[in-house]
């Protein structure tokens, strides 16, 4: 976690850390447990793990909760694997909340929210399927419910789904 200032300070209470930006993500990783993804006793499971304060902590937890989803979703009839592999890309996503963003650690975390997403969505039976987005500055990542550079004759609702500014394109699914 770069030395910046701590996000979680301007809520102006705590829930689990004194440390507000834990705090802040305990509460983001909570609430994503009541539309998928960890169960809120795994969250705490890796939340009883963290020690306040110490970011490392908390991408040791949440990188271990990531690896251990992913490993048993390969092992898993489909319904039950999709609900895993959303369970290792939230977990991911979260250990991915505190570290460098330049590092080959969170390379390899956002590796693993991608991969895992897309496992999940698969194994789900969703037709949201990763896109790019050609753009004057390169592609833009995004998900979609139908291929967009196709002629559609079909009715149907499209889902177009982006990420941007502080979060990516695997979040806004719970959106």
């Amino acid at each position: 976690m770069r030395e910046e200032a701590d996000l979680g300070e301007r809520q102006g209470r705590h829930f689990r850390f004194r440390n507000g930006t834990m705090d802040f993500n305990a509460g983001w990783v909570l609430g994503y447990s009541q539309l998928g993804g960890l169960a809120p006793g795994e969250v705490f499971e890796c939340l009883n793990a963290i020690r306040d304060g110490d970011p490392g902590s908390w991408v040791r937890s949440f990188a271990a909760m990531a690896e251990r989803q992913e490993a048993a979703a390969r092992q898993d009839p489909p319904k039950l694997a999709a609900n895993r592999y959303l369970a290792a890309a939230v977990a991911a996503r979260a250990a991915w909340h505190l570290v460098d963003p330049a590092s080959q650690q969170a390379r390899d975390l956002l590796n693993q929210l991608e991969r895992c997403f897309q496992a999940a969505m698969v194994q789900s039976g969703s037709k949201l399927a990763p896109i790019e987005l050609p753009t004057a500055a390169g592609l833009l990542p995004g998900y979609a419910t139908a291929p967009i550079d196709q002629p559609c004759t079909d009715p149907a609702i499209w889902y177009v789904v982006i990420g941007g500014g502080d979060t990516f394109r695997e979040d806004l699914y719970f959106f």
